[in-house]
């Protein structure tokens, strides 16, 4: 049966019988995204999970993902975000040249994740996730800025924003993300902020968790992230 998602409008493909996906958790070993988006609806989904959290399921393709809750309360109360504990198997640009004009909000890697890469979501999870407003667009998917990995005393980025550092990345370990869910090795992975002394780049986390950059048109990892 098809309902519409009640945030962008997309029809998406009910499940006769909601699917489970392992949760690690202190309270609870399974769990269903319809669960998930009743508590997100009503505002309460903060109170069901703790940071560090994490999610088993897998994309369309197969692909096996695990999602780690890295804040609560944010960007509202009673709001989760969640995003990959490690990035997706294939690597990719932020844009197709070497610039990071426009920023986020003109990135082909923004138009990426909320249309193809959108899609391999299970349709369950798709229904669950919030819009979540960035620049002043709404997008589905996103990645994190550099405030919001490494803190407000990292200066890096072309277009400082307010955003506090999320919980889960305090700690340098948990910024260290393998090409995968299985991946054996460490690897870069892009934040959404461009970078402030040079236009031709984007900022990144380094493979050993620390602050860097990278240019625009290098193919790299990615670790969305989203909101219920």
């Amino acid at each position: 049966m098809y309902k519409y998602c009640p945030h962008c409008g997309k029809p998406f493909l009910e499940p006769d019988k909601p699917r489970t996906v392992g949760f690690v958790s202190q309270a609870k070993e399974f769990i269903t995204w319809a669960q998930i988006k009743e508590w997100s609806d009503l505002r309460e989904a903060s109170k069901h999970f703790e940071i560090g959290d994490e999610i088993y399921d897998e994309l369309k393709t197969g692909e096996p993902i695990t999602l780690v809750v890295t804040e609560k309360d944010r960007p509202f109360d009673g709001d989760v975000m969640f995003m990959l504990k490690d990035c997706l198997r294939d690597t990719y640009p932020m844009n197709d040249t070497d610039t990071n004009e426009g920023g986020w909000k003109a990135s082909k890697l923004r138009k990426d994740l909320n249309t193809k890469i959108l899609a391999l979501l299970p349709d369950d999870m798709r229904a669950a996730i919030k819009p979540r407003v960035i620049d002043g667009e709404s997008d589905l998917l996103w990645l994190a800025s550099r405030e919001e990995v490494f803190g407000s005393g990292s200066r890096l980025a072309g277009n400082f924003d307010s955003s506090e550092q999320m919980a889960y990345y305090k700690r340098r370990g948990n910024r260290v993300k393998a090409l995968g869910d299985e991946g054996e090795s460490a690897g870069n992975w892009w934040e959404r902020s461009p970078y402030a002394s040079n236009s031709t780049f984007f900022c990144v986390v380094y493979s050993s968790g620390n602050a860097s950059c990278y240019y625009a048109s290098g193919s790299i990892g990615v670790a969305f992230g989203f909101c219920v």
